[in-house]
């Protein structure tokens, strides 16, 4: 778990989100400004919303 409370919660929120793009990057900003932009994800599995696994199919 992280020692910043605010990274903290953006981390669960985006766990309980994996999807919402807007709180993805809004997280990877200020881990980069953080000097934490090289930490491995803790969620095994997560993939980027752009991923073709991760695609909706086009109705």
């Amino acid at each position: 778990m992280s020692s910043d409370p605010l990274i903290a919660s953006l981390t669960a929120a985006l766990d309980a989100r994996p999807d919402d793009l807007p709180l993805r990057l809004h997280l990877a900003g200020l881990l980069l400004d953080g000097g934490r932009g090289a930490e491995p994800s803790r969620t095994p599995g997560r993939r980027s919303p752009g991923t073709p696994a991760t695609r909706r199919p086009r109705r």
